[in-house]
């Protein structure tokens, strides 16, 4: 399950194989969501600033869930995520320092480029 704000974006997520691909203009990937992961999901890895839609993310995630920042401006802060879900885990990856062996950056790029 994943979102993604741009159609050619949703499209690269579906040919990448993600079978439950909803937007993340607005809110209403909750709703999707949520209907597919049933209990909750497990983790989110989240990008999304404004805090409507970072609560937004956090209430999808199942008791002892766990929340990962990848994002690089407005960072959510463990302890304003605390106070919203005190029952979820908090984590910080900066993904563009991630080794090359993790993600095979090129090869996305490649699929992700205009034809």
């Amino acid at each position: 399950m994943t979102t993604a704000g741009s159609p050619s974006k949703r499209a690269l997520l579906r040919s990448l194989g993600a079978q439950h691909v909803s937007g993340s203009r607005d809110t209403a990937f909750v709703e999707d969501l949520a209907l597919v992961a049933g209990g909750g999901v497990h983790a989110v890895l989240n990008t999304l600033t404004s805090p409507g839609m970072v609560s937004s993310a956090a209430a999808l995630l199942r008791i002892g869930g766990r929340f990962v920042e990848i994002g690089k401006r407005d960072v959510t802060s463990p302890g304003r995520l605390a106070q919203e879900r005190p029952d979820v885990g908090y984590g910080f990856v900066a993904m563009d320092f991630m080794p090359g062996r993790y993600c095979d950056w090129p090869s996305l790029q490649s699929k992700a480029a205009p034809k």
